[in-house]
């Protein structure tokens, strides 16, 4: 049976797939957005948290492996600024009737 793997055993794999998810996330809720700067930011988020988190992981952006403290750090960095961006701004979907 030689050379299968078992692809869906990888963490890489729930990586990318949940990377999929989050950038689809951002496109549907840039299309709710007005504003096209906005809706461009949304949108471009999820790729500057994918940026740090590659920074965190060794051979992907450095060739060395950053010490624990400093990758745990870079990863709660890249968590926090997806969630700071979705506090900042204002979902389309909560506006009450009466809201201008």
């Amino acid at each position: 049976m030689g050379g299968t793997s078992n692809w869906w055993l990888e963490p890489a794999f729930y990586s990318l797939a949940a990377f999929v998810v989050v950038v689809a996330a951002a496109l549907w809720e840039a299309c709710t957005q007005r504003d096209v700067v906005t809706a461009a930011a949304t949108v471009t988020v999820p790729f500057a948290a994918l940026a740090v988190l590659g920074v965190a992981t060794p051979g992907v952006i450095l060739d060395d492996s950053l010490s624990p403290v400093v990758t745990l750090a870079l990863v709660v960095l890249a968590v926090g600024l997806r969630g700071w961006w979705k506090r900042t701004v204002p979902s389309t979907g909560q506006h009450g009737v009466g809201d201008a």
